[in-house]
């Protein structure tokens, strides 16, 4: 069975990822563009990393950031 930390990552590590700031990554979740998160907790969120995955390929080719 895999670890839950291999199958989530948190708001900095999906930062690292992708090609653009912060700011665009919640405007693109507010907008519907991006996988939502699981929200823990007030300031904690957590995605599904193949969602991230996933999209970072359907969106850029595979090219990840970081």
């Amino acid at each position: 069975m895999s670890n839950l930390k291999d199958n989530f990552i948190n708001t900095s590590e999906v930062a690292k990822l992708v090609p653009f700031s912060r700011s665009t990554l919640y405007k693109f979740i507010k907008q519907g563009k991006f996988p939502q998160p699981i929200k823990l907790g007030e300031r904690i969120h957590l995605w599904n990393k193949a969602d991230v995955t996933k999209w970072i390929n359907d969106n850029f080719g595979g090219v990840q950031h970081g």
